[in-house]
C-alpha cells in the first residue's frame, strides 16, 4: 500500500516506463530475474527501483603479458538507452553484486576473485544520429592465473633436461678418459 492508499501490487509494469537496459560482453541469451519496488520520498514522490539478477555466459578479450603470472580484469557494462537526464543507474548498496565462482569455465587454470567493483560510466553511441550521453554502470572482477601448474611443469622439464645433459656429459668425459689410457687396444 502506498501512503496515499493505492495498492502497489496491482500495477501493470508492462504499461509503464522502462529503463531500456543493455548488457555488453554477454554471449547468447541471458536469464534475468527482474523485480520492482516503489519507494516514497519525504514529499510523497514515488521512486521505482528496478532490480535484476542476470545469469549468462560473459566473454572478455584476454590481455596476457606476464605468463604464467597473469592477472586479468573481467568487465560487464550495463547502459540505458535513455538520456542521462531521464534515468539514474546505481549499484544496490544493500544487496551487493557478486560472481558465482563455481560455474566459472576455466577454474582449473584461473582463480576468480569474488570481489566485484562497480563504477558509474557515461557513454555515447558513436553511430547514432542524435548523440546523447547514456548512463551506465561498469562492473569489474579479477581473475588470476593459477601459475603453479605451469611453474612446476617448467621446473620439472628443466631439471630432467639438465640431469640428462649431465649424464651425457659424464659419459663423454668417461669415454675420452678411456681413449687417452688405452694405448694399444682395439676400439670396435
Amino acid at each position: 500500500m502506498s501512503p496515499f492508499g493505492q495498492d502497489i501490487s496491482k500495477i501493470n509494469w508492462d504499461t509503464m516506463w522502462g529503463p531500456k537496459l543493455e548488457i555488453y560482453n554477454i554471449r547468447g541469451e541471458a536469464k534475468q530475474q527482474v523485480w520492482r519496488e516503489v519507494q516514497f520520498g519525504p514529499g510523497g514522490e514515488a521512486f521505482v527501483l528496478e532490480k535484476r539478477r542476470t545469469r549468462g555466459v560473459f566473454a572478455e578479450p584476454m590481455e596476457l603479458q606476464e605468463f604464467p603470472f597473469d592477472i586479468q580484469d573481467l568487465s560487464v557494462l550495463i547502459t540505458s538507452d535513455h538520456p542521462e537526464d531521464d534515468i539514474q543507474l546505481e549499484e544496490d548498496e544493500e544487496d551487493m553484486s557478486n560472481v558465482v565462482t563455481h560455474s566459472f569455465v576455466d577454474e582449473s587454470e584461473w582463480h576468480l576473485k569474488k570481489f566485484v567493483q562497480c563504477e558509474p560510466r557515461v557513454t555515447e553511441d558513436e553511430y547514432e544520429k542524435d548523440k546523447y550521453k547514456k548512463p551506465g554502470l561498469f562492473f569489474r572482477c579479477c581473475v588470476i592465473r593459477r601459475a603453479g601448474f605451469f611453474v612446476w611443469n617448467i621446473m620439472l622439464i628443466m631439471c630432467i633436461r639438465h640431469s640428462d645433459a649431465m649424464v651425457v656429459a659424464c659419459r663423454i668425459a668417461g669415454c675420452t678418459n678411456r681413449f687417452k689410457t688405452g694405448s694399444g687396444t682395439n676400439f670396435l
